[in-house]
């Protein structure tokens, strides 16, 4: 008698092509990016910054991108990237990706590297109004959404800013710019940057002055818009905290060009009355807020002014470089000594 073996209906062929199909779609579901604006944070369509380290493995960037709503699965992404050799390959950088992009575009991205197209140079020392004017020229960024952005104090707040607006806390820094990027999230780029560099010099500081975060931007910006030596970036600083400590006006002149809405080729003695809370001629203390973006060094400057310098003053020598005197006397024979050396107009940082 013959023995029956019933053969089971999941080792048929079809059965075997339908779980292939399904695993297939498995996968290609996972690849799949979420849809525009989905666990990003950002409204659709907006494009989502990340930065990639130096070294990094691209299963750490998988993570990242997943967190970041790029990615459905990292696990998939990472094999996808070992498959076609993308995870040897990776650039380090700062990236800028529009959500709902495939894995495979994603993964030659990370090959090339962000495009030198895409980057924008913020220098320092520009005011927001500066900084809006280069993102427009460059990136096609809304120059009065930008400004929108930066002058909303609700916005400052999401962003941990403890101030009416963003100026000085616009980091000059070189950004990957998307051609037609939302003005907000640009904002967002340069100020998330800013606050985290603000925070590593804080931290670092041995022993800081005892302002607020609010009042070492401010002063830091002054620092940026009046030194042009790198050098004499801590002796400036250390110059206006001792003239704040001894009660005195700052009368720093960026502060009046700053109240004067541009950069005028020179300060004149009326200027010098002009009516505004910036005006550090007329008012004593801080002006209320930055007159510009400083940099690491300037932020490093405030925070770091030069120890035991007791200088009260500083003249313009016309080169870059200052003279620094303790004494208002001391201060008066600088000056007519470098008048006397050159019959160029002499700024009097100082009292007049």
């Amino acid at each position: 008698m013959r023995k029956l073996v019933r053969r089971s209906r999941w080792m048929g062929p079809g059965t075997l092509v339908v779980l292939l199909f399904l695993a297939g779609a498995y996968v290609v579901h996972e690849l799949t990016p979420p849809p525009a604006g989905t666990g990003t944070g950002a409204p659709a369509g907006a494009p989502v910054y990340f930065d990639v380290v130096r070294g990094a493995r691209l299963s750490v960037v998988a993570a990242e991108l997943a967190d970041s709503g790029l990615v459905r699965n990292p696990f998939l992404f990472t094999l996808l990237g070992r498959a076609t050799g993308t995870d040897r390959r990776i650039k380090a950088g700062e990236y800028a990706v529009r959500p709902g992009t495939p894995a495979l575009e994603l993964l030659s991205l990370l090959q090339r590297g962000m495009s030198s197209l895409d980057q924008v140079t913020i220098p320092e020392g520009l005011t927001a109004r500066e900084i809006a004017r280069v993102l427009f020229d460059h990136s096609g960024v809304d120059t009065a959404a930008f400004l929108r952005a930066v002058r909303n104090p609700s916005f400052a707040a999401r962003m941990g800013v403890k101030a009416s607006g963003l100026e000085g806390y616009l980091f000059p820094e070189t950004y990957s710019v998307l051609r037609g990027s939302r003005a907000e999230d640009v904002a967002r780029l340069m100020v998330a940057h800013g606050m985290r560099v603000l925070r590593e010099e804080m931290s670092a500081a041995s022993s800081p002055p005892p302002y607020t975060a609010h009042e070492i931007v401010t002063m830091a910006s002054i620092v940026e818009a009046e030194a042009q030596d790198p050098h004499e970036r801590s002796r400036i600083a250390a110059v206006y905290y001792n003239r704040l400590k001894q009660g005195m006006r700052l009368q720093a002149d960026p502060t009046v060009a700053y109240a004067m809405g541009g950069r005028p080729e020179r300060i004149f003695y009326r200027n010098l009355e002009l009516d505004s809370p910036y005006n550090t001629y007329r008012n004593y203390g801080l002006p209320p807020g930055p007159i510009c973006s400083p940099g690491r060094a300037a932020l490093h400057a405030a925070l770091n002014p030069a120890g035991g310098s007791d200088a009260l003053f500083f003249v313009s020598r016309g080169d870059g470089t200052h003279q620094f005197s303790s004494s208002m006397k001391e201060h008066a024979r600088a000056i007519a000594r470098i008048r006397s050396a050159s019959s160029t107009a002499v700024r009097v940082e100082a009292p007049r």
